[in-house]
């Protein structure tokens, strides 16, 4: 499988793993929490699941995430 996530796309599913809500991914990225959703929409469409979640854990067995703690700055 040939999948591959915008670089939007990944660092809002980031976020979604870190545990930021659509609000919070908005604040850090500087766009609206309905962008970030959109975002989502289309990362559940591409791995074929129905939310947030189960994106995540798709895009880790599917190697599409890289290591958080790496690539997230540190936030209070």
């Amino acid at each position: 499988m040939n999948m591959s996530l915008t670089p939007t796309e990944t660092q809002c599913l980031m976020w979604v793993a870190a545990g930021k809500t659509s609000y919070e991914t908005g604040t850090i990225m500087d766009i609206s929490p309905r962008t970030v959703d959109y975002h989502i929409y289309n990362v559940c469409l591409k791995l074929g699941v129905h939310n947030r979640q189960a994106a995540v854990s798709m895009a880790h067995q599917l190697n599409l995430l890289p290591d958080i703690k790496k690539h997230l700055p540190e936030l209070p």
